[in-house]
């Protein structure tokens, strides 16, 4: 996959989401994506 599939993706499943949401709570919800990932990272241990 190249960066701009990704990225295509990632905010195609956030606006749907968040659509989503929009059935199931009050408040306006605002379609202001923000992300923090650490990509090619693993933790190969047992999680306590």
């Amino acid at each position: 996959m190249n960066k701009a599939d990704f990225l295509t993706y990632l905010i195609s499943a956030s606006y749907h989401a968040t659509k989503f949401a929009e059935r199931y709570v009050k408040n306006r919800i605002k379609y202001e994506f923000k992300y923090s990932a650490f990509l090619n990272q693993s933790y190969d241990g047992h999680a306590t």
